[in-house]
């Protein structure tokens, strides 16, 4: 496919590959939708509430709590009200040692190869103490990467492997129990997100979808809610008013035009659709950024 929803950007620099996204929303309108990537992504939110959806389990982050997002898992993140959220991204080959020994062994190794996994919602399975512990460690790794001085990388490092033990210690990590089978349908789930990405402006039919997942389009419909948290129609029409805000912040393109562009052939159904995913008409949208 020619646009995928795997993220191909690099995280860091090939010496040390961990980048940390750190954005405040002041207007509510921060929205990243589904992709997915090879490395471990650990969520911070610092303050607000943040919606968001990882392998189809929808949650309502709040400030102060934790997620980590496992390698390959589709997820997605939007906010309606001012929040500050911080994303650490970071190729898990990062905490390997060059001497293979028991720790490399007993607690790396698990991790990069995959046998085991994060729980994403950290913060339910950690008691009031171990989360203060962790969030002490999220704020100096943070801090290091911002205002980095020397031996600013090895003390990011070292505040991952540290993070790494309390989850060992705290036995939050879960075996990797996914099958054959349900590896193979999340990549033609991952195909049929594909196809949407490159033809959303094109009329999309449930059995076209349901082909590419090579499913039924009923036993399909179940499948895409259960991994996404939503119908697929419902994920087609969110992306569409995504793309459509992009282009009313960088067009000069009319909003009857911006409707057709990104798949709406009813003018009326695109502004209900607008205001129902991002709060206000597609007029309120542009103007909020006009010089009063």
């Amino acid at each position: 496919m020619s646009c995928s929803l795997k993220e191909t950007n690099f995280h860091g620099t090939p010496m040390f590959p961990l980048q940390i996204y750190s954005h405040k929303d002041k207007n509510g309108f921060y929205s990243v939708t589904a992709h997915w990537h090879e490395e471990l992504e650990f969520l911070y939110i610092e303050e607000g509430t943040m919606h968001g959806i990882i392998s189809g389990t929808p949650y309502e982050m709040k400030a102060g709590e934790f997620y980590f997002i496992n390698s390959g898992e589709l997820h997605e993140l939007s906010a309606h009200t001012h929040s500050l959220h911080h994303a650490i991204v970071f190729d898990p080959q990062l905490l390997n040692f060059d001497l293979y020994d028991a720790c490399q062994h007993n607690f790396i190794q698990p991790i990069t190869q995959k046998k085991l996994l994060f729980p994403n919602n950290i913060s339910s399975a950690l008691s009031q103490e171990e989360q203060e512990s962790l969030r002490q460690l999220f704020l100096e790794l943070i801090y290091n990467y911002h205002y980095p001085k020397q031996c600013a990388l090895l003390k990011i490092k070292i505040c991952l492997l540290q993070i790494l033990e309390l989850c060992f210690r705290t036995e939050i990590l879960i075996q990797n129990q996914t099958t054959g089978k349900q590896l193979s349908s999340m990549n033609q789930l991952k195909e049929v997100l594909d196809f949407i990405r490159s033809h959303y402006a094109e009329e999309i039919t449930l059995k076209e979808l349901a082909d590419i997942a090579c499913m039924s389009p009923t036993y399909f419909c179940r499948y895409f809610h259960q991994e996404m948290g939503k119908t697929p129609f419902a994920f087609l029409n969110e992306y569409r008013i995504k793309k459509a805000a992009i282009l009313l912040d960088d067009s000069s393109l009319s909003v009857s035009d911006i409707a057709i562009n990104c798949g709406f052939d009813n003018i009326s159904y695109f502004i209900r659709k607008f205001k129902e995913y991002q709060g206000i008409t597609p007029k309120k949208y542009r103007s909020r950024k006009m010089p009063e």
